[in-house]
């Protein structure tokens, strides 16, 4: 298949381990390549949530109290009898859209309290998350590859985001509570390498939250080669629920939670039906419509085998 994103040049083979379903770009393309197409083009592809939109919601009584019962946060505005905000919290959390809206969408990359905590998130882009996560009272740091996107981030949102790869910076060992990475271990060269870095950096008992694409969700086995998600030649490596658990454990990391979310099915089936009929671009501004049957399907599958969603996440701790 051709480079799908910004007519890049070449054309690119997946292969596939036929026991777990790992799967890795073929030609890999190289470093110079991918450097060209970044410094063009990855800065345009960011999306930054309004943060300030976000930090606004953030006053929403429900959401503190949810975040207070499902993730540990303190109490700020909402005042209710002691107890009775345990239970409601835990009540209106039963509500998915509810839970979801609370987490701001992140899912399982939403991080658990940590009094005094220290997050790093790896390939933070403009660094909304961390604005984010800093008015919820933790110390941050952004690491990113793009320095214009870095700049941004510094500048907008007034984070501390370091420019390059994790490799290049010096960081201590065993500092951080949490490290974020969403959608970022499918661009590496060296996921192995990352993931024991990662490990490294942590505290004893800290948490890594990861986000990625899911190639055997439904969508990808619907549309195979035209699937939405494999973009080439940005993602290199992707992964299955099964896949990644095993790569984690043989690196040492342990209580680790994987499940899959079909929140974006109703457009990965749009987009991936316009990757096969050679009309999709990403810098388009033609309307992506909901294909909402197909996302009705694909919470069912996954409610029923657990690993047919559209993304991947995943929690696994520094022994």
């Amino acid at each position: 298949m051709r480079g799908l994103f910004c007519n890049s040049p070449g054309t690119y083979d997946y292969l596939r381990c036929t026991d777990c379903w790992f799967t890795w770009i073929s030609p890999q393309p190289t470093a110079k390549e991918l450097n060209l197409l970044y410094e063009q083009y990855y800065d345009e592809t960011l999306d930054s949530p309004d943060v300030i939109t976000l930090s606004a919601s953030r006053k929403n009584w429900i959401r503190e109290l949810v975040l207070n019962a499902y993730k540990g946060y303190p109490l700020k505005k909402a005042n209710l009898p002691a107890g009775l905000d345990k239970i409601i919290g835990l009540f209106l959390g039963l509500i998915p859209p509810i839970l979801n809206r609370s987490t701001y969408g992140l899912g399982l990359t939403f991080p658990a309290y940590v009094r005094n905590g220290r997050l790093l998130e790896i390939g933070c882009g403009h660094g909304w998350l961390l604005k984010l996560m800093k008015e919820w009272g933790w110390e941050v740091l952004g690491v990113e590859w793009n320095p214009v996107s870095a700049r941004i981030g510094k500048e907008k949102f007034g984070v501390d985001i370091l420019d390059g790869d994790l490799t290049s910076q010096n960081l201590h060992e065993g500092y951080y509570d949490v490290i974020v990475m969403r959608h970022v271990l499918e661009h590496v060269y060296d996921p192995v390498q990352l993931l024991t870095d990662c490990s490294r950096l942590l505290k004893p008992k800290g948490a890594l939250l990861i986000a990625m694409p899911n190639v055997k969700s439904l969508g990808s086995q619907w549309f195979g080669r035209y699937w939405r998600g494999l973009t080439p030649p940005w993602h290199l490596h992707l992964f299955t629920p099964r896949a990644l658990e095993i790569l984690l454990r043989k690196l040492g990391y342990v209580d680790i939670k994987i499940r899959t979310r079909s929140f974006p099915a109703h457009w990965i089936y749009t987009t991936s039906k316009m990757v096969r009929e050679g009309n999709f671009s990403l810098h388009s501004n033609q309307k992506v419509r909901s294909c909402w049957w197909f996302h009705i399907l694909e919470v069912v599958l996954n409610m029923i085998y657990g690993d047919f969603g559209e993304e991947l996440e995943a929690i696994a701790y520094r022994s």
